[in-house]
């Protein structure tokens, strides 16, 4: 593989490890889990787990708005 492709393919990992972060913690939100134990176990902040809350409408009783 050349180079280029590597780098693709390298972004490309990368961003489907990000969305799958973020499709477990929309589902750890669900579950009624603190945002800091979200975001030790998903690797993502405090910060971007608040914005999946607001975007999903996930809100603290786990169930939808």
């Amino acid at each position: 593989m050349c180079n280029l492709s590597l780098g693709i393919y390298s972004d490309g990992m990368e961003q489907g490890k990000r969305e799958k972060a973020k499709e477990s913690a929309k589902t750890m939100l669900s579950m009624n889990m603190p945002l800091e134990t979200i975001a030790r176990i998903s690797g993502l902040s405090v910060e971007e787990i608040q914005e999946l809350q607001i975007s999903s409408n996930v809100v603290l009783d786990g169930g939808k708005r």
